[in-house]
């Protein structure tokens, strides 16, 4: 019937126009000229199936699987998943496991091992492990499941799992999983609204008394003031960029100078009682603190430092 390549129904002994055939049973056309099964398949692409690559098939498959018929035949997936389902071929599921097995990998699972530990010892996978065990009504061990939504308590209990879980974040693997496109927030972003309103709770419930800070309006254990970080800049730039201790300029550091109290009296930011210092001069002066205070005496001059000097 034209060129959907159906029967038309009458027979007829015409000759096929590619191989020359004797077309004996129902005439196959196509674009209105008569051809034969093999050839009609070949006009539209189609892999022909001989008697010798469907006994093969027949053969191979439910004792084999898949793999084997594709190993057996050399075609492609699509074919051989076609002729599967036109001849009504069961798929095969995995091998079959007896009664000794059975019993075997109950055994098994009792005396400890895991189910990945068994399906390397007796060669299958693990999927038909886990069956076998719900049919024998054999309760899965709880490999760490039950402590999730409990308090841990034991403190080295607590150190291990820290440290496991460090391990884990440092592997390649897991970065490739969780940064990037494949990250579960990729791409998701938080509305004006819901920022402006979120904002607005934080200001409202940590603001002045009500923030956990809060010690009667003074700075709580010794905090720096907003005046201070103002005048940080001022205090490097008139000291040239440069440590008063070693003489390392602010170029050549990876981070900007810290400033210092001379006094160590973090409340009182006059010029007189401010230093700039690299990183590690700055943590050598947290220990012999008379001493730094002379040191800094010396250099800076007695009068402009206020602290008194034991």
């Amino acid at each position: 019937m034209g060129e959907s390549g159906r029967t038309t129904g009458n027979k007829s002994h015409a000759l096929c126009v590619d191989c020359g055939k004797k077309l004996n049973y129902y005439r196959y056309e196509v674009k209105n000229e008569p051809r034969c099964m093999e050839c009609s398949c070949k006009y539209y692409g189609r892999h022909y199936w001989t008697d010798k690559e469907i006994d093969i098939l027949t053969k191979v498959y439910p004792s084999g699987g898949f793999n084997a018929a594709k190993d057996a035949l050399k075609l492609k997936d699509s074919v051989i998943r076609n002729e599967v389902t036109h001849l009504g071929l069961k798929v095969n599921k995995g091998r079959r496991i007896d009664k000794l097995q059975l019993e075997y990998i109950a055994n098994l699972y009792k005396w400890g091992h895991t189910p990945r530990e068994i399906s390397k010892l007796i060669g299958i996978s693990m999927s038909p492990i886990h069956k076998r065990l719900k049919l024998l009504n054999i309760k899965k061990r709880d490999n760490g499941s039950g402590l999730r939504g409990k308090k841990i308590t034991d403190k080295k209990l607590l150190k291990k799992l820290s440290k496991l879980r460090k391990i884990q974040r440092n592997t390649p693997e897991y970065h490739e999983k969780h940064s990037g496109v494949n990250s579960p927030s990729y791409g998701r972003h938080m509305k004006p609204e819901s920022v402006a309103l979120m904002r607005a709770h934080l200001i409202g419930s940590r603001a002045g008394d009500k923030s956990p800070h809060w010690v009667g309006g003074k700075l709580a254990h010794g905090r720096y003031s907003r005046e201070f970080y103002r005048r940080r800049n001022s205090v490097r730039e008139e000291d040239g960029y440069k440590c008063r201790i070693c003489g390392k300029e602010e170029s050549n550091l990876k981070s900007k100078l810290c400033v210092h109290h001379i006094d160590y009296n973090k409340n009182n930011i006059e010029r007189s009682n401010l230093i700039s210092l690299c990183r590690s001069c700055h943590a050598k002066t947290n220990f012999n603190r008379d001493v730094w205070k002379q040191y800094f005496a010396i250099i800076i001059g007695p009068t402009n430092i206020k602290a008194e000097i034991n």
